[in-house]
């Protein structure tokens, strides 16, 4: 729409499509952020799927120790 506006006359729809480029571009190297709660939770997240790992395999062996 903002570009195929009919009210608007070629020059402004031009200058328009130039500003979404310029928005693109600025939203396209944009670095990623993420704040120190959410890389908390994601390292949280990690330790616990480690030990579960961990947890499991101990079981799988004990079931395999168990079953010869």
């Amino acid at each position: 729409m903002t570009l195929f506006d009919a009210d608007l006359n070629d020059e402004t729809r031009k200058l328009r499509g130039k500003g979404l480029e310029v928005l693109g571009e600025i939203f396209q190297n944009a670095e990623y952020g993420q704040s120190p709660e959410i890389l908390q939770s994601e390292a949280e997240y990690e330790r616990i799927a480690f030990y579960a790992v961990l947890d499991t395999c101990a079981k799988q062996e004990i079931a395999a120790r168990n079953a010869s």
